[in-house]
């Protein structure tokens, strides 16, 4: 069967679209009757452009700045927990990932439809690792979306798939990644073997399932390929060569902004090295459960927030970049070792060993079991834990759905539940009438 690659969504096709192959003509469809082997490296660089170009720097901090982590006076709307549907970080979160996922179908239908897999497996698994972590995004932000695979007709209007679908389909492609992907090299900008098993650890304490999350955080841990990082500010430099940093995303696009995330999160002025838009700060809470010691809190800055005259905590972790393309944290061995600890405590069992190995990196004192009533009382202290450690990295959100933390939340600030996820946005529901809006959402 001759397979085309199309762009389905007029979300997607609004949002612009990027180059593919060095722009060709047409631009948002290749035959894969028209691919050769030679083309193939093309089109998986195509895939991770796709995936970020001019529109991971938006979308990035979304579920950051809804949680308790961070507040401020910019992005207004995610602050409040009060998104509309017509918003332009809306309809990036849902158009960039479609995108990619659109790159990468077309790198599995070639690889599949041509038989393929052997000659190309390295890409084949890249391809597969890519579409499922942005559908991971879109899950994460919308809940269910339409599941494509890259043979559908060009006026297609798919129906939304149940968020189980979306995290079946997801685990599937991570399961069968694993087999063509390499180990880790020391190249964080490449998904690797122990990447697909880090995200895999990510999604099954999400959803619950606490043993599959255990199984995959510790098959990275006992690769030995990562370890964690005595300096933690080197992490987040565009050139880190951290062996804690299992995985980055670098942005790209002509049109990026060169700072990165120190321009979301930092106090400014640039004029005395601190760029930023003096608009998003930490929640004194969590400033205040960072210990005299902890190396971490070298990531926070105190300084004037010109909007409400008031010395707050800027997150400046995220050091400026010095390239148009920054680069931003996806996974981190830490978040393994806690993910050993947090499933621990769901069997009954209260062990420290793995968050002290963590805290004994950052330069906190260990903590102790006498000290830890429960293993309730241990999920609560991991939970701080890794609130310092991932601030900025888009999971504090995902933490206070995953812990019940999320509904009392909006509770507070009289929204529904329903906005625990995004709105889907207006355009996608205007022009693909089987689109439906998320709960809550009129």
């Amino acid at each position: 069967m001759k397979h085309i690659i199309y762009l389905l969504f007029s979300v997607t096709a609004a949002a612009g679209c990027g180059k593919l192959l060095d722009k060709p003509s047409p631009t948002d469809r290749v035959a894969t009757t028209t691919i050769r082997d030679t083309d193939i490296p093309l089109l998986v660089r195509a895939i991770y452009q796709q995936s970020t170009n001019n529109g991971l720097y938006g979308f990035y901090v979304l579920q950051d700045i809804m949680s308790d982590d961070v507040t401020g006076t910019g992005f207004v709307d995610f602050e409040s927990n009060n998104i509309p549907n017509n918003s332009t970080y809306v309809q990036a979160a849902y158009a960039q990932p479609f995108k990619g996922v659109f790159a990468a179908n077309q790198v599995i239908r070639y690889v599949e439809d041509k038989q393929k897999v052997t000659v190309l497996g390295a890409a084949y698994g890249e391809a597969l690792f890519m579409r499922a972590y942005n559908y991971f995004r879109l899950v994460q932000h919308f809940g269910g979306v339409a599941i494509v695979n890259g043979t559908e007709p060009m006026d297609a209007k798919p129906f939304r798939n149940t968020e189980q679908e979306v995290y079946e389909e997801i685990i599937r492609n991570l399961k069968t990644a694993i087999g063509y992907l390499s180990d880790y090299d020391g190249n964080s900008l490449l998904p690797s073997k122990q990447a697909a098993q880090a995200l895999l650890a990510r999604i099954y304490l999400f959803l619950g399932k606490y043993p599959e999350a255990r199984q995959y955080a510790q098959e990275v841990i006992t690769a030995g390929k990562n370890e964690l990082e005595p300096n933690f500010g080197s992490m987040f430099n565009d050139n880190t060569t951290s062996k804690e940093m299992i995985w980055r995303q670098t942005e790209t696009g002509d049109n990026t902004v060169q700072n990165g995330l120190a321009i979301v999160y930092g106090p400014g002025p640039t004029s005395k090295g601190r760029p930023g838009g003096n608009s998003i700060w930490l929640d004194p809470d969590l400033v205040s459960k960072y210990e005299t010691g902890d190396i971490r809190k070298a990531g926070l800055y105190d300084s004037l927030a010109a909007s409400i005259n008031k010395v707050v905590t800027f997150l400046v972790k995220f050091k400026v970049s010095q390239k148009m393309n920054p680069t931003y944290p996806i996974l981190r061995l830490s978040e393994m070792y806690l993910i050993l600890a947090e499933t621990d405590a769901r069997n009954n069992i209260v062990d420290v060993t793995n968050l002290n190995l963590v805290r004994a990196k950052r330069g906190a004192s260990p903590a102790v079991v006498a000290n830890i009533s429960s293993p309730a009382a241990m999920i609560d202290t991991i939970e701080v834990e890794r609130r310092k450690e991932f601030v900025g990295e888009g999971l504090r959100w995902y933490d206070m759905r995953r812990l019940g933390k999320a509904i009392p939340w909006l509770d507070s600030k009289m929204k529904p539940k329903g906005y625990q996820l995004l709105p889907m946005p207006f355009n996608e529901i205007f022009y693909n009438p089987n689109t439906t809006p998320n709960p809550d959402y009129n």
